[in-house]
C-alpha cells in the first residue's frame, strides 16, 4: 500500500507541480543513485565535521524554492562514526536556525544513520528540513530536502529521501533487467511524462522488487516504449496503445 500511494503522490506532483521533473541519477564516483526533481549541478565543499577536516562532493537541484540535496565524503581513519553521525544532523539543523521535530534510526544496503525532521526560520518565514545522514564503510552521506513550509507540503519528500540506494561495488544492473524495470517503470507515468521520456516510476519498481512486493508492478496494461517513441505527440501514443 505505501508503494502505491508513492506512485499517486507522484503523479499528482508531475500535474500540479510542473518543476518537479523527476529523474534518476547516479553517481559512479559516489556509489549511489537518486531520484531528482530536476538535473542537479554538482559543488565540492572543504570544511570540519565532528573535529575533522573533509571534503563533501554534493549535488543539488532547486525548484520553486526548495531544495533538494546529496552529498559525500570519505572519513579519515580512526573517526568516532557516531559523533559524524551527530554532527552532520546538527549542521543540516543550523542551516534552517531551526531544531529537530523527529528522529530514527535507519539502516540502507549495509549502512546505518539517522532519518530526521525538523522546523526552522529564515528572514521569519518558517522552513522544513527532512533528511538523512548515513555512513557506509568509512564514507559520510546526506540527503536533504529544506524548503518553505508552504512548499514542503507540495514536495514528496518521502520519494526523494526513500529513493536513495547505494550502489554495490564494481557491479551494474544487467542490461535485461535494466530493460524490464524501466517497461514496468513507464507504466507507473502519466501521459505527459511518458510523452517526453521521463521515467519516475523506475525507482518505485525497483524498490519494490527489492521488498518482494511484485504484485504492485504485474498486471500492468501495455505502454509503447518511450525511449522508442520520445517525441511523439500524445495522439499517435495513444494509437499505439489502442493497437
Amino acid at each position: 500500500m505505501l508503494r502505491l500511494a508513492l506512485v499517486s503522490i507522484a503523479f499528482f506532483l508531475a500535474g500540479c507541480y510542473p518543476e518537479l521533473d523527476w529523474r534518476e541519477f547516479t553517481s559512479p564516483e559516489g556509489q549511489f543513485s537518486v531520484l531528482f526533481p530536476r538535473k542537479p549541478v554538482q559543488a565540492a565543499r572543504e570544511f570540519a565535521l565532528g573535529g575533522h577536516p573533509i571534503r563533501m562532493e554534493m549535488y543539488s537541484a532547486q525548484v520553486a524554492e526548495m531544495a533538494f540535496g546529496v552529498g559525500y565524503a570519505d572519513l579519515p581513519k580512526g573517526v568516532d562514526y557516531d559523533r559524524i553521525l551527530k554532527a552532520g544532523r546538527d549542521a543540516l539543523v543550523r542551516n534552517i536556525a531551526g531544531a529537530v521535530t523527529n528522529e530514527r534510526a535507519i539502516a540502507l544496503d549495509g549502512a546505518s544513520g539517522i532519518e530526521f525532521a525538523a522546523m526552522g526560520t529564515t528572514r521569519d518565514a518558517p522552513l522544513q528540513l527532512a533528511a538523512r545522514v548515513l555512513i557506509a564503510g568509512t564514507r559520510y552521506y546526506q540527503i536533504a530536502f529544506i524548503g518553505h513550509e508552504g512548499k514542503a507540503s507540495a514536495a514528496d519528500t518521502e520519494l526523494f529521501l526513500g529513493s536513495f540506494k547505494l550502489l554495490a561495488r564494481g557491479r551494474s544492473l544487467a542490461p535485461e533487467r535494466r530493460r524490464e524495470d524501466d517497461e514496468q517503470g513507464e507504466e507507473l507515468q502519466s501521459a505527459e511524462q511518458h510523452d517526453h521520456g521521463a521515467n519516475p516510476g523506475l525507482k518505485i519498481v525497483q524498490q519494490s522488487k527489492r521488498r518482494g512486493r511484485t504484485h504492485l508492478v504485474e498486471a500492468r496494461p501495455h505502454v509503447v516504449d518511450a525511449a522508442d517513441h520520445r517525441g511523439e505527440g500524445a495522439d499517435e501514443i495513444e494509437a499505439r496503445r489502442g493497437q
